[in-house]
């Protein structure tokens, strides 16, 4: 019986801390992800000209700033129309 709890009180011991962390550190303040700025950027630049394009990276990947095809389109459709509904803060998106 002694031994059952011991090893309650070191799971407990043990999960106290992550949920803690995790809970402070992912669900409050989640940082953006490089791919998030420029799924929002092609969103953005579809609502305004209606081509998926964007100027994040200059001239580093020639005709991005005419085409960028690099991904499947129907999730820039979907977060394009999320956006003019929800606006494109980091929040809504």
């Amino acid at each position: 019986m002694r031994k059952g709890l011991v090893r309650y009180l070191l799971y407990v011991l043990s999960a106290v801390p992550f949920v803690f962390f995790t809970v402070r550190l992912l669900l409050w303040g989640p940082p953006v992800w490089p791919d998030e700025a420029i799924y929002t950027d092609v969103a953005l630049t579809l609502n305004k000209t209606g081509h998926l394009a964007t100027t994040i990276f200059g001239t580093a990947i020639p005709g991005a700033q005419e085409h960028f095809y690099f991904y499947p389109p129907l999730y820039f459709f979907i977060l394009a129309q999320w956006m003019k509904v929800f606006g494109s803060s980091i929040e809504s998106v």
